[in-house]
């Protein structure tokens, strides 16, 4: 999905489910127990769920869900984007 404004995506969802041909790569990256960092890449054989909420004051808010193969748990409640 491409949007040229914010408001374009307002309200919207994108969805990335295991099953697709060639899906976008995913980049996680942490800092491990001795605070060392790490990075992941996930090509393939994950979920992912990206929700917009409503434009409001010159933002766009939204969560990230993702779930890949990996026992380290990474959560983003809640995303956030300037109006353009």
């Amino acid at each position: 999905m491409h949007a040229v404004r914010s408001a374009d995506l307002a309200g919207k969802s994108i969805s990335v489910t295991t099953n697709l041909p060639a899906p976008p790569r995913v980049v996680l990256r942490w800092k491990d127990d001795g605070q060392q960092p790490v990075t992941k890449n996930f090509n393939a054989g994950y979920a992912l769920r990206v929700e917009f909420g409503a434009l409001a004051d010159g933002r766009l808010p939204g969560k990230i869900y993702c779930a890949c193969r990996t026992s380290r748990k990474v959560l983003w409640p809640e995303i956030s984007r300037r109006k353009s």
